[in-house]
């Protein structure tokens, strides 16, 4: 906060980045700048690239409290931006452990946090032998191997059983308006 006071002296602008970050724009603003670059990548439609620029880069002013990880974070962003873009920037993300680290990300995403912090706490408890900084490897491996299973098996059955019952519930909806018509 005291970066834009100093720099911007504007209550307006201060009131916009409270604002924001009460509603995570943070975090939501990276997953509404990769739908809209995905929108992009696929229809080539130039409002879906500005606003997905627009969308990470607030995201990227977000991280103002510090100076270096705003600016790593926006050569990130920079950088996805690019490999969706052009395809030689993007051929060099198309890497089997990358795909396969894609293709898990969304579960991994959802059981990380509390499962890494216990895996790792219950390792460093029992052994003393592993350097700190080596710990969350055996974790991430075997979380690996969870969200694939989510990803490749559960989801897909999941979202089967979501599918039908939305079409068993339409059809019944739609059946009762229709002898309500009538």
């Amino acid at each position: 906060m005291q970066f834009l006071q100093e720099n911007f002296q504007s209550s307006l602008i201060t009131y916009l980045y409270l604002l924001l970050r009460n509603f995570a724009i943070a975090n939501y603003g990276w997953f509404s700048s990769g739908a809209f670059l995905y929108l992009y990548y696929i229809n080539k439609s130039k409002p879906n690239l500005i606003f997905s620029i627009t969308s990470g880069l607030i995201s990227v002013l977000m991280f103002y409290e510090n100076i270096m990880n705003m600016i790593f974070i926006f050569f990130l962003f920079v950088l996805f931006v690019l490999a969706m873009c052009y395809e030689k920037i993007g051929n060099y993300f198309d890497n089997k452990l990358l795909v396969f680290y894609g293709f898990i990300s969304y579960p991994l995403y959802l059981i990380h946090e509390s499962a890494m912090i216990g895996l790792i706490n219950k390792i460093s408890k029992y052994t003393n032998s592993i350097p700190d900084i080596l710990l969350p490897i055996i974790p991430v491996l075997f979380l690996s191997i969870i969200s694939y299973f989510i990803a490749d098996l559960i989801e897909p059955f999941t979202r089967k059983m979501i599918d039908n019952t939305l079409r068993k519930s339409t059809k019944r909806v739609f059946a009762s308006i229709s002898t309500i018509k009538n």
